[in-house]
């Protein structure tokens, strides 16, 4: 249901609230605007009201006697609008002593402006020469939570709901360097200027990808005390807009890794030197090899169940779904993919028959057997190039890429890569019947072929 807003207010697309009012056509040209816009700082829509209720009288009241003061304004004769100097008609800084005007009808005004200038000097705020446009607060005063926690206890209360932990180990560390920065204040206090100072620090050392990911530790444990009301819910999250790269440029920065050569899978997948790496583990013989002729991620093939591999007419295909205790990344990672013939020759039927009926398909972990292929990599000599580097997400990078060079649908890709469709009429593919057609349109074309020779990829296993 939308929000009705009141009279004058604006919400932006962040949820923040913004007092608007349009100035009238007859002064336009002395204050230079055709609307007053300013940032209330809050998402609370009763506070954005109260204030904006506040702000319209002073700015209505500003307006009348611009354009009612018989004196000084004439609404019908431009001529008598007030000039760049005639609108500030008297100086004050209290901050220095100052107080000047240049008649008894200024001195009368500047009595009017003085309490408001008093009250502003005791809040230790330094105020500003006077302008026809009304200037919301830097920061509006919010009430305080009704409960405070300092960042490190909030830390520590905020870490068991992490599942995973290696994510856990990663919040704990960029958080502990931000209360070295900032120190172990209560949490409600974190400003803006706090993950500036961060920021720039981190940046010393550290790529904008990596300080991104530091910044967005630090939001999730903003948002944890957000929900538990340790931070008001009209205070706007002191990381919004702090982050270095936009959401494209971040998306760019980690889709996919460096894929690999035909020449370097030849080099992977020699028989000598790939059994020695995978002689005692079959997850390690099977998972690069999967992940090599399906695009799979390492936990969606490390996560199989043996009855996720089925068949449909004469197409076998893996089933990559979210039941019981299986998780995908988005709900568009839930897909089948048709097993290519390769790894059918290589016996990988015969492995899944081999397999207890009801239970794992492989005995590791995606994460042992991602980390162990890396340094299997580097033992070969199978290095990164440039920024990204070469890693068992190379296999889906490499996947993808081939598809693309053997003229694949993009919708096609797409669904078997797990990524959003971008057409309604892919959804066909999805239905079990349409599987058959999926493996001859993309799966079967999948080939690894040398630029300079022409030849097949042949895994002699």
């Amino acid at each position: 249901m939308p929000l009705n807003l009141a009279h004058h207010l604006k919400i932006s697309r962040c949820g923040i609230f913004y007092f608007r009012m349009r100035v009238p056509d007859a002064l336009r040209s002395v204050i230079c605007k055709r609307e007053i816009l300013h940032s209330l700082h809050t998402r609370n829509p009763a506070t954005a009201r109260k204030m904006a209720y506040h702000f319209a009288s002073k700015t209505y009241e500003l307006f009348e006697q611009m354009t009612h003061d018989p004196k000084r304004f004439n609404p019908a004769d431009a001529s008598t609008f007030p000039t760049a100097d005639a609108v500030k008609p008297f100086e004050m800084d209290l901050s220095r002593g100052i107080m000047k005007s240049d008649n008894p009808e200024d001195h009368a005004r500047m009595m009017e402006a003085l309490p408001f200038a008093l009250e502003a000097l005791k809040a230790k705020q330094v105020p500003q020469a006077p302008s026809l446009a009304v200037s919301a607060p830097s920061h509006y005063a919010e009430p305080p939570p009704a409960h405070t926690i300092t960042i490190n206890k909030a830390l520590t209360a905020y870490l068991p709901t992490l599942a995973n932990p290696k994510t856990r180990r990663a919040s704990e560390r960029a958080i502990s360097q931000f209360i070295d920065i900032r120190g172990d204040v209560e949490i409600h206090t974190v400003r803006g200027v706090d993950v500036v100072r961060w920021n720039a620090s981190m940046l010393k050392t550290i790529k904008p990808r990596s300080a991104d990911n530091a910044i967005q530790f630090l939001q999730s444990l903003l948002k944890w005390a957000y929900k538990n009301e340790y931070i008001h819910h009209a205070t706007q999250l002191a990381t919004e807009g702090k982050f270095n790269l936009t959401k494209t440029q971040r998306i760019k920065a980690t889709d996919g890794a460096e894929k690999f050569s035909v020449e370097q899978l030849i080099q992977i997948f020699d028989q000598k030197t790939y059994s020695a790496y995978c002689a005692n583990s079959k997850s390690r013989y099977w998972l690069p090899l999967i992940g090599l002729f399906t695009g799979m991620r390492v936990n969606e093939i490390a996560q199989l169940k043996v009855t996720d591999i089925r068949k449909i007419g004469e197409v076998d295909y893996v089933d990559v779904n979210n039941f019981g205790d299986k998780k995908v990344k988005t709900e568009n990672a839930v897909r089948r993919i048709p097993i290519h013939t390769t790894l059918k020759s290589l016996g990988f039927l015969s492995y899944v028959k081999q397999r207890p009926r009801n239970g794992n398909l492989f005995d590791e972990t995606g994460n042992a057997v991602s980390h162990a292929f890396i340094r299997y990599l580097e033992t070969i000599g199978v290095k990164k190039d440039g920024d990204r580097g070469m890693v068992f997400h190379s296999l889906r990078d490499t996947f993808n890429n081939t598809l693309t060079i053997a003229n694949v649908s993009r919708d096609l890709i797409f669904y078997l890569m797990g990524h959003s469709l971008t057409d309604t009429n892919s959804i066909s593919y999805l239905a079990p019947p349409q599987i058959p057609r999926l493996k001859v349109d993309a799966i079967d074309k999948l080939d690894f072929v040398e630029d300079s020779g022409g030849v097949m990829l042949r895994l002699v296993l």
